[in-house]
């Protein structure tokens, strides 16, 4: 037992990403000898079907999501999950919660949240347990309601251009983006995406050449970040 608890604490600690979801709710519930650690409201695609596993360091509980699925379908919903916990010792413990999602992040967790509880202390034997809730899915999703597979940055278009392009960017799963634009000397001269974002297919127009306030001709860059997806590309302003 103290072997797997270490291999995931290994995991979480040494590729974890900042990517909190603003919807998730993580809360404890303790009932008799079991301490019930709650994350309400996980958005994740309907075909996920998650494995709580439960890992130590001193007075830290780590619990990693961690999504079996092999397949995706174009749906977005919303679950309740459950790490249930049997015989921890009198302590007061931080819990910090993760999610791993192979199919797009084989070798990241996501950081979702944290909280922290007392406890009195339990004779029972150690064991943990999992739960997912049934599948609650969103009414819509935000521009386009098919998942793409994987993150992508594409080419802009029209490209040379003049006065604007458009850029688009696949999202497979929500978190924080930024889209921006650097001149060729690496200075950034706009920002036209910095906000969380549902998964999904997006489109953002860049008036770089408009009368007023325009850029000179010349090669841009323009740089997506979504979660630990970093992808830059080229576009030619011509005047």
């Amino acid at each position: 037992m103290k072997k797997i608890f270490f291999l995931i604490v290994t995991i979480v600690l040494g590729i974890s990403v900042n990517a909190q979801q603003p919807e998730d709710s993580i809360f404890v519930i303790i009932s008799g000898d079991t301490v019930h650690i709650w994350n309400t409201d996980a958005l994740e695609n309907c075909a996920s079907r998650f494995r709580m596993d439960v890992g130590f360091s001193a007075d830290t509980i780590f619990v990693v999501e961690v999504d079996t699925t092999d397949i995706y379908v174009p749906c977005m919903c919303y679950y309740d999950l459950c790490a249930s916990i049997n015989g921890l010792q009198s302590n007061f413990y931080y819990v910090k919660v993760f999610r791993k999602l192979p199919l797009i992040f084989p070798d990241t967790s996501l950081y979702i949240g944290s909280t922290s509880f007392n406890y009195g202390g339990s004779s029972v034997a150690f064991t943990t347990s999992s739960y997912q809730s049934d599948c609650d899915p969103i009414t819509s999703v935000e521009e386009n309601s098919i998942i793409p597979p994987k993150f992508e940055l594409l080419l802009n278009y029209p490209n040379p251009f003049n006065p604007n392009t458009v850029i688009s960017y696949l999202l497979p799963v929500s978190g924080q983006v930024t889209l921006k634009v650097f001149d060729i000397l690496g200075n950034e001269v706009a920002t036209l995406v910095n906000e969380y974002k549902t998964a999904g297919s997006y489109e953002v127009t860049w008036y770089g050449g408009s009368a007023k306030g325009g850029y000179g001709s010349g090669v841009y860059f323009y740089r997506l970040q979504a979660g630990p997806f970093i992808e830059t590309r080229k576009m030619v302003l011509l005047r």
